[in-house]
């Protein structure tokens, strides 16, 4: 009996001991995840790849847990920030040149955040650049994002570069959608001309964007501290014109720009195609476009393409089915006598086109 009781107590502490251990990993301050890792009060010391962070692909990141601020210094995070503790204000450092990517938001703060540092932040998400249940505080820095921002709260904009480049043309696309109310300290809407912060009403209430001359809900909106207008993009199509056979066999067009950019669509006859570019912001893009099949006389349209810096139209020319061709055939010789031990002969036949 004896014996008995001696092993169960030892199965006791054994338990006890696992427990405890259970206890203590379980509570590891939680801070906020890099790419779904979570930063604790175990592993905060070193985010990185060999840290156990892979979406840190370069550069330095830190956090002070006492400040709850996150500095990034030339870093690349291909994952998302996303800032769990509602009870905290987060401070996001920009230190040099940084890049979040490939994620569908790339911050989401359940609290208030101000991005500050004097460094900037290239955001390329695919849904929604940033979204803060609270306030959004952007503070001497440089901000681009290729998708909307959005805030529950308020967003403050001092000193800032912020260029929102969301994709969406239609006229439904905005890049901001603030409940609070936005405000400008130090800097001014430079795009599009004649753009200003309105007051909306959606269906669940009103909301703060920015709108154009025209009134309509701006999908593009470029905030700089520069007293001067933002100087527009400089295109170039690389041929200048396209034509196209009867068929519609395809051809590869260069579009070239001073300033990175993205294609957003196209705006087109029914009868030309057009497909190619990258998703990722770049200075050149090969596009491709053709044509359905030709039966009439030769026709003309114009492509435009939508880019995230501009329109840019292509003059395409379809030849039409009865054109004259250009050039001209010939056969040499254009008599052929076959003898009859002979079953074959050679016939030349040229085009001078």
């Amino acid at each position: 009996m004896m014996k008995t009781k001696y092993h169960l107590s030892i199965f006791l502490i054994a338990l006890f001991a696992g427990l405890m251990g259970f206890t203590t990993d379980a509570a590891a301050k939680k801070y906020l995840e890099i790419g779904g890792v979570q930063v604790t009060s175990d592993n905060y010391t070193n985010i990185s790849a060999s840290g156990g962070f892979p979406a840190v692909k370069s550069g330095t990141v830190t956090f002070d847990t006492a400040s709850y601020t996150l500095t990034l210094n030339n870093a690349t995070i291909e994952g998302n920030l996303y800032l769990t503790d509602g009870s905290k204000s987060y401070t996001i450092v920009l230190q040099g040149n940084n890049t979040l990517k490939k994620h569908n938001t790339s911050i989401y703060c359940f609290s208030s955040l101000r991005i500050t540092g004097g460094g900037s932040l290239n955001i390329k998400a695919y849904n929604a650049a940033i979204i803060v249940i609270h306030d959004l505080t952007i503070d001497g820095c440089t901000l681009t994002a290729n998708r909307r921002i959005l805030v529950d709260g308020s967003l403050q904009i001092n000193n800032s570069n912020v260029y929102v480049n969301n994709p969406n043309e239609l006229k439904d696309g905005y890049a901001f959608y603030i409940l609070q109310g936005i405000t400008l300290s130090g800097c001014k809407i430079t795009r599009p001309a004649g753009a200003k912060i309105k007051k909306m009403r959606g269906l669940n209430g009103f909301y703060y964007s920015v709108v154009d001359a025209s009134g309509d809900m701006a999908p593009i909106v470029h905030i700089s501290t520069g007293s001067e207008p933002e100087q527009p993009a400089k295109f170039t199509l690389d041929p200048k014109e396209l034509t196209l056979d009867a068929w519609g066999n395809g051809q590869q067009v260069t579009l070239s720009c001073d300033k990175e950019y993205h294609v957003n669509g196209y705006e087109k006859p029914d009868w030309l195609l057009a497909s190619g570019g990258s998703v990722d912001d770049k200075k050149s893009q090969q596009l491709y476009i053709y044509a359905k099949e030709n039966t009439g006389p030769e026709r003309t349209g114009e492509i435009t393409i939508q880019t995230s810096e501009g329109n840019v139209t292509l003059k395409v020319t379809q030849r039409g089915a009865s054109s004259t061709p250009s050039g001209t055939l010939t056969l040499d010789p254009m008599v052929l006598t076959m003898k009859y031990h002979r079953n074959e002969a050679e016939v030349t036949l040229a085009c001078s086109d």
